[in-house]
């Protein structure tokens, strides 16, 4: 079996564990979109492919940036606990912690749905998240 259908198959696998756990409201994954083109789609690429942080970015310039969508995504996140932490910690890459949780929570939602995790009507919070599983990224 090539690498990239296990890769597949991994993170279909994983969503799929995912849909079962809480998740999110449309309202958040909308508001996440617009969130997420504002502050993360020049590091984090369009649809969440990853790339490479740009010059303006200073002593960051030219870090090569994980995909949040698609195979391969959030590399060595066990849960979407640790997803909220690490980017209420480290994002924006230039204002690190300059939004408010309600706004990590919306980007988040919006990663998920990119990812195909389907909302559940329940609003995602701190505490929901660490009950969501994620595979690592592992490939």
């Amino acid at each position: 079996m090539s690498h990239k259908i296990w890769q597949l198959m991994l993170c279909l696998m994983v969503l799929a564990f995912a849909v079962t756990a809480f998740a999110y409201t449309t309202d958040q994954a909308s508001k996440g979109k617009e969130l997420y083109v504002k502050y993360c789609a020049v590091c984090h690429g369009a649809n969440g492919e990853g790339g490479t942080v740009p010059e303006q970015f200073g002593k960051l310039a030219g870090t090569k940036v994980p995909p949040v969508a698609g195979p391969g995504f959030l590399p060595g996140m066990k849960d979407v606990g640790q997803v909220y932490d690490f980017a209420k910690k480290n994002m924006p890459g230039n204002k690190p912690g300059s939004l408010k949780s309600n706004e990590y929570l919306a980007i988040i939602s919006f990663a998920l749905e990119a990812n195909g995790i389907k909302p559940d009507g329940k609003p995602l919070t701190p505490a929901s998240a660490k009950k969501i599983k994620l595979s690592g990224g592992e490939k």
